[in-house]
C-alpha cells in the first residue's frame, strides 16, 4: 500500500513539473497560455526598455519618440489581428495573435536598443 501511495505521488509531482514547462506544450490551451505569458514578458521588457530610453532624451526628443511608438502600435496591432484572423473563431486565435504581438514586440525592443 506504501509502495501505491509512494508511486501515484510521484507520479503526481512529475506531472504537475511536467504541466508548467511551456518548451513541450501539448494542449491548445497550454500553447495559449504560454503565448500570453510570452507576450507579458516581452511587455514587460519593453515597457523597461522605452522608460530608460525616454529618460535620456530632451523634450522634442521625446515627443517624437512617443508619436512614433504610438503609430507602431497601431501598425503592430492591425498586422497581429489580420494574421490572427486566418485563425478567426478556432481554438488557435488567440495564440497566434499573442505571439504575433510578442514577436513584434521583441523585435521592437532590439529596435528601440540599437536606435537609441
Amino acid at each position: 500500500m506504501k509502495k501505491i501511495i509512494l508511486v501515484a505521488g510521484l507520479l503526481f509531482a512529475m506531472s504537475t513539473v511536467h504541466a508548467e514547462t511551456c518548451d513541450d506544450a501539448q494542449t491548445q490551451m497550454k500553447m495559449n497560455q504560454c503565448a500570453a505569458q510570452d507576450l507579458a514578458k516581452e511587455n514587460k521588457n519593453i515597457n523597461w526598455i522605452y522608460k530608460k530610453v525616454m529618460g535620456t532624451l530632451s523634450k522634442n526628443e521625446k515627443s517624437q519618440l512617443k508619436a512614433l511608438e504610438l503609430r507602431w502600435i497601431r501598425e503592430k496591432d492591425t498586422t497581429c489581428k489580420a494574421e490572427a484572423a486566418e485563425n478567426a473563431g478556432g481554438s488557435m486565435e488567440q495564440m497566434v495573435l499573442n505571439m504575433c504581438l510578442a514577436r513584434l514586440t521583441k523585435e521592437r525592443s532590439e529596435w528601440l536598443k540599437e536606435n537609441y
